[in-house]
Protein backbone atom coordinates (compact mmCIF):
# COMPACT_ATOMS: atom_id res chain seq x y z
CA UNK A 1 0.00 0.00 0.00
CA UNK A 2 2.71 2.47 0.95
CA UNK A 3 4.65 1.73 -2.24
CA UNK A 4 1.57 2.39 -4.36
CA UNK A 5 0.59 5.58 -2.54
CA UNK A 6 4.14 6.92 -2.68
CA UNK A 7 4.43 6.18 -6.40
CA UNK A 8 1.14 7.82 -7.38
CA UNK A 9 0.86 10.74 -4.96
CA UNK A 10 4.47 11.87 -5.27
CA UNK A 11 4.36 11.62 -9.06
CA UNK A 12 1.44 14.05 -9.32
CA UNK A 13 2.03 16.18 -6.24
CA UNK A 14 2.71 19.29 -8.32
CA UNK A 15 -0.66 19.19 -10.12
CA UNK A 16 -3.18 17.38 -7.88
CA UNK A 17 -4.39 19.16 -4.76
CA UNK A 18 -6.70 16.50 -3.29
CA UNK A 19 -7.09 12.73 -3.17
CA UNK A 20 -9.85 10.26 -2.36
CA UNK A 21 -7.57 8.16 -0.21
CA UNK A 22 -10.06 5.50 0.86
CA UNK A 23 -13.24 4.73 -1.06
CA UNK A 24 -16.41 2.81 -0.14
CA UNK A 25 -15.17 1.12 3.02
CA UNK A 26 -18.35 1.50 5.13
CA UNK A 27 -21.18 -1.04 5.04
CA UNK A 28 -24.73 -0.32 3.86
CA UNK A 29 -26.14 -2.71 6.47
CA UNK A 30 -27.99 -0.53 8.96
CA UNK A 31 -27.99 -3.35 11.54
CA UNK A 32 -24.31 -4.26 11.29
CA UNK A 33 -22.26 -3.84 14.44
CA UNK A 34 -19.08 -3.64 12.37
CA UNK A 35 -19.21 -0.43 10.31
CA UNK A 36 -16.81 -1.71 7.64
CA UNK A 37 -17.55 -3.78 4.56
CA UNK A 38 -15.69 -7.08 4.16
CA UNK A 39 -12.49 -6.63 2.15
CA UNK A 40 -9.06 -8.13 1.70
CA UNK A 41 -7.52 -4.98 3.15
CA UNK A 42 -9.60 -5.38 6.29
CA UNK A 43 -8.70 -9.07 6.57
CA UNK A 44 -4.98 -8.50 6.06
CA UNK A 45 -4.63 -5.40 8.22
CA UNK A 46 -7.13 -6.36 10.89
CA UNK A 47 -10.04 -3.97 11.39
CA UNK A 48 -9.71 -0.38 10.24
CA UNK A 49 -5.93 -0.12 10.42
CA UNK A 50 -5.67 -0.08 6.62
CA UNK A 51 -7.71 3.13 6.53
CA UNK A 52 -5.56 4.82 9.14
CA UNK A 53 -2.36 3.77 7.39
CA UNK A 54 -3.60 4.85 3.96
CA UNK A 55 -4.19 8.40 5.20
CA UNK A 56 -0.89 8.43 7.06
CA UNK A 57 1.02 7.33 3.95
CA UNK A 58 -0.83 9.85 1.76
CA UNK A 59 -0.01 12.71 4.13
CA UNK A 60 3.64 11.69 4.19
CA UNK A 61 3.70 11.50 0.39
CA UNK A 62 2.22 15.00 -0.02
CA UNK A 63 1.82 17.08 3.15
CA UNK A 64 -0.01 19.84 1.24
CA UNK A 65 -2.73 17.74 -0.40
CA UNK A 66 -6.28 17.56 0.94
CA UNK A 67 -7.18 13.98 1.85
CA UNK A 68 -10.74 12.63 1.59
CA UNK A 69 -12.76 9.64 2.67
CA UNK A 70 -15.29 8.97 -0.14
CA UNK A 71 -18.44 6.81 -0.19
CA UNK A 72 -21.83 6.26 -1.81
CA UNK A 73 -25.18 6.45 0.04
CA UNK A 74 -23.44 8.91 2.34
CA UNK A 75 -26.70 10.83 2.85
CA UNK A 76 -28.63 7.76 4.03
CA UNK A 77 -28.98 8.36 7.80
CA UNK A 78 -27.78 4.94 9.01
CA UNK A 79 -24.71 4.93 6.77
CA UNK A 80 -24.14 8.65 7.30
CA UNK A 81 -23.83 8.07 11.03
CA UNK A 82 -21.38 5.21 10.53
CA UNK A 83 -19.19 7.39 8.30
CA UNK A 84 -19.46 10.30 10.71
CA UNK A 85 -18.50 8.21 13.74
CA UNK A 86 -15.58 6.56 11.94
CA UNK A 87 -14.13 9.82 10.64
CA UNK A 88 -14.68 11.63 13.94
CA UNK A 89 -12.92 8.91 15.93
CA UNK A 90 -10.04 8.69 13.48
CA UNK A 91 -9.50 12.44 13.37
CA UNK A 92 -9.49 12.52 17.17
CA UNK A 93 -6.77 9.87 17.02
CA UNK A 94 -4.70 12.01 14.66
CA UNK A 95 -5.60 10.40 11.33
CA UNK A 96 -5.20 13.19 8.72
CA UNK A 97 -8.66 13.21 7.10
CA UNK A 98 -9.39 16.66 5.66
CA UNK A 99 -12.73 16.06 3.99
CA UNK A 100 -15.57 13.74 3.09
CA UNK A 101 -16.60 12.89 -0.46
CA UNK A 102 -20.28 12.16 -0.96
CA UNK A 103 -20.92 10.17 -4.11
CA UNK A 104 -24.00 11.53 -5.84
CA UNK A 105 -25.57 8.43 -7.36
CA UNK A 106 -29.07 9.63 -6.51
CA UNK A 107 -32.50 9.08 -8.01
CA UNK A 108 -35.55 11.31 -8.29
CA UNK A 109 -37.02 9.80 -5.11
CA UNK A 110 -34.08 9.25 -2.78
CA UNK A 111 -32.21 10.48 -0.89
CA UNK A 112 -34.48 13.31 0.11
CA UNK A 113 -33.18 16.85 -0.15
CA UNK A 114 -33.63 17.05 3.62
CA UNK A 115 -31.35 14.05 4.18
CA UNK A 116 -28.73 15.43 1.81
CA UNK A 117 -28.66 18.73 3.67
CA UNK A 118 -28.67 16.98 7.05
CA UNK A 119 -25.61 14.99 5.97
CA UNK A 120 -23.77 18.14 4.88
CA UNK A 121 -24.52 19.79 8.21
CA UNK A 122 -23.44 16.73 10.19
CA UNK A 123 -20.22 16.13 8.27
CA UNK A 124 -19.30 19.81 8.50
CA UNK A 125 -19.05 19.35 12.26
CA UNK A 126 -15.90 17.26 11.77
CA UNK A 127 -14.39 18.32 8.41
CA UNK A 128 -13.87 21.62 6.61
CA UNK A 129 -14.24 20.20 3.11
CA UNK A 130 -17.10 18.29 1.48
CA UNK A 131 -17.01 17.24 -2.17
CA UNK A 132 -19.92 15.79 -4.13
CA UNK A 133 -18.46 13.13 -6.38
CA UNK A 134 -19.91 10.95 -9.13
CA UNK A 135 -23.11 12.99 -9.47
CA UNK A 136 -26.00 11.66 -11.54
CA UNK A 137 -29.74 11.50 -10.80
CA UNK A 138 -31.54 8.57 -12.39
CA UNK A 139 -35.27 8.42 -13.13
CA UNK A 140 -35.97 5.19 -11.25
CA UNK A 141 -35.76 4.04 -7.64
CA UNK A 142 -32.19 2.73 -7.68
CA UNK A 143 -29.32 4.72 -6.24
CA UNK A 144 -25.87 4.35 -4.77
CA UNK A 145 -23.73 1.58 -6.17
CA UNK A 146 -26.56 -0.72 -7.23
CA UNK A 147 -25.58 -2.35 -10.51
CA UNK A 148 -28.89 -4.02 -11.40
CA UNK A 149 -29.51 -1.04 -13.66
CA UNK A 150 -33.05 -0.68 -14.94
CA UNK A 151 -33.15 0.16 -18.62
CA UNK A 152 -35.93 1.37 -20.86
CA UNK A 153 -38.25 2.96 -18.31
CA UNK A 154 -38.07 6.26 -20.11
CA UNK A 155 -38.99 9.74 -18.95
CA UNK A 156 -42.63 10.53 -18.29
CA UNK A 157 -43.84 14.08 -17.71
CA UNK A 158 -44.07 13.34 -14.00
CA UNK A 159 -40.53 11.95 -13.83
CA UNK A 160 -39.18 14.85 -15.85
CA UNK A 161 -40.68 17.31 -13.39
CA UNK A 162 -39.26 15.36 -10.45
CA UNK A 163 -35.87 15.18 -12.19
CA UNK A 164 -35.71 18.94 -12.70
CA UNK A 165 -36.91 19.67 -9.18
CA UNK A 166 -34.29 17.34 -7.70
CA UNK A 167 -31.42 19.01 -9.55
CA UNK A 168 -32.67 22.53 -8.80
CA UNK A 169 -33.28 21.82 -5.11
CA UNK A 170 -29.97 19.98 -4.80
CA UNK A 171 -27.97 22.94 -6.07
CA UNK A 172 -29.95 25.29 -3.85
CA UNK A 173 -28.73 23.22 -0.90
CA UNK A 174 -25.16 23.39 -2.15
CA UNK A 175 -25.32 27.16 -2.41
CA UNK A 176 -26.53 27.35 1.18
CA UNK A 177 -23.44 25.42 2.22
CA UNK A 178 -20.87 26.89 -0.16
CA UNK A 179 -18.61 27.55 2.81
CA UNK A 180 -17.92 23.82 3.10
CA UNK A 181 -19.02 22.31 -0.26
CA UNK A 182 -16.41 23.36 -2.80
CA UNK A 183 -16.53 20.69 -5.53
CA UNK A 184 -19.24 18.92 -7.54
CA UNK A 185 -18.06 16.28 -10.01
CA UNK A 186 -20.51 14.75 -12.49
CA UNK A 187 -20.21 11.06 -13.36
CA UNK A 188 -19.72 11.68 -17.10
CA UNK A 189 -20.90 14.68 -19.08
CA UNK A 190 -23.90 13.50 -21.08
CA UNK A 191 -26.48 10.70 -21.02
CA UNK A 192 -24.81 9.21 -24.10
CA UNK A 193 -21.76 8.12 -22.11
CA UNK A 194 -23.35 7.59 -18.69
CA UNK A 195 -22.87 4.21 -17.04
CA UNK A 196 -26.64 4.28 -16.41
CA UNK A 197 -27.61 4.60 -20.05
CA UNK A 198 -29.57 7.35 -21.78
CA UNK A 199 -32.97 5.87 -20.82
CA UNK A 200 -32.26 6.72 -17.20
CA UNK A 201 -31.78 10.40 -18.19
CA UNK A 202 -29.25 11.03 -15.38
CA UNK A 203 -27.20 14.07 -16.41
CA UNK A 204 -27.59 17.71 -17.45
CA UNK A 205 -26.72 16.96 -21.10
CA UNK A 206 -28.75 14.54 -23.24
CA UNK A 207 -27.67 11.66 -25.47
CA UNK A 208 -26.82 14.15 -28.24
CA UNK A 209 -24.62 16.13 -25.85
CA UNK A 210 -27.12 18.99 -25.89
CA UNK A 211 -27.97 20.80 -22.65
CA UNK A 212 -31.32 19.87 -21.14
CA UNK A 213 -33.67 22.66 -20.00
CA UNK A 214 -32.73 21.98 -16.38
CA UNK A 215 -29.10 22.78 -17.19
CA UNK A 216 -30.01 26.44 -17.62
CA UNK A 217 -32.19 26.38 -14.50
CA UNK A 218 -29.23 25.12 -12.49
CA UNK A 219 -26.77 27.51 -14.11
CA UNK A 220 -28.84 30.70 -14.32
CA UNK A 221 -30.12 31.28 -10.80
CA UNK A 222 -30.74 34.48 -8.88
CA UNK A 223 -28.95 34.17 -5.55
CA UNK A 224 -30.62 35.33 -2.37
CA UNK A 225 -28.88 37.83 -0.11
CA UNK A 226 -27.87 35.01 2.22
CA UNK A 227 -26.48 32.96 -0.68
CA UNK A 228 -24.46 35.97 -1.84
CA UNK A 229 -23.06 36.38 1.65
CA UNK A 230 -22.12 32.70 1.92
CA UNK A 231 -20.64 32.67 -1.60
CA UNK A 232 -18.50 35.73 -0.89
CA UNK A 233 -17.16 34.16 2.28
CA UNK A 234 -16.59 30.83 0.52
CA UNK A 235 -14.72 32.44 -2.38
CA UNK A 236 -12.34 34.18 0.01
CA UNK A 237 -11.74 30.95 1.89
CA UNK A 238 -11.22 28.89 -1.28
CA UNK A 239 -8.96 31.57 -2.78
CA UNK A 240 -6.84 31.66 0.37
CA UNK A 241 -6.52 27.88 0.53
CA UNK A 242 -5.84 27.65 -3.20
CA UNK A 243 -3.18 30.33 -2.94
CA UNK A 244 -1.47 28.54 -0.07
CA UNK A 245 -1.63 25.22 -1.92
CA UNK A 246 -0.45 26.81 -5.17
CA UNK A 247 2.51 28.44 -3.42
CA UNK A 248 3.48 25.11 -1.90
CA UNK A 249 3.10 23.26 -5.21
CA UNK A 250 5.02 25.96 -7.10
CA UNK A 251 7.86 25.80 -4.61
CA UNK A 252 8.00 22.02 -4.96
CA UNK A 253 7.94 22.23 -8.75
CA UNK A 254 10.77 24.78 -8.72
CA UNK A 255 12.75 22.59 -6.34
CA UNK A 256 12.32 19.58 -8.63
CA UNK A 257 13.23 21.69 -11.67
CA UNK A 258 16.44 22.88 -10.03
CA UNK A 259 17.64 19.37 -9.25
Amino acid sequence: MKTHIDAVVKRYSDIIYCWDVVNEAVTDDANATDPLRPSQWKTIAGGDEFIRKAFQFAREADPDALLFYNDYNAAVPAKRDKIYNMVKEMKAAGVPIDGIGMQGHFNIYEPSIENIEAAIVKYSEIVDHIHFTELDIRVNRQMGGGLAIQQGEGVTDERLQMFEEKYINFFEVLRRHADVVSVVTFWNVADADSWLGADNYPLLFDDNFEPKPVYYKVRDFTPTKEEKKIAKKAKKSVARKASNAADAKAALAQKNFNR
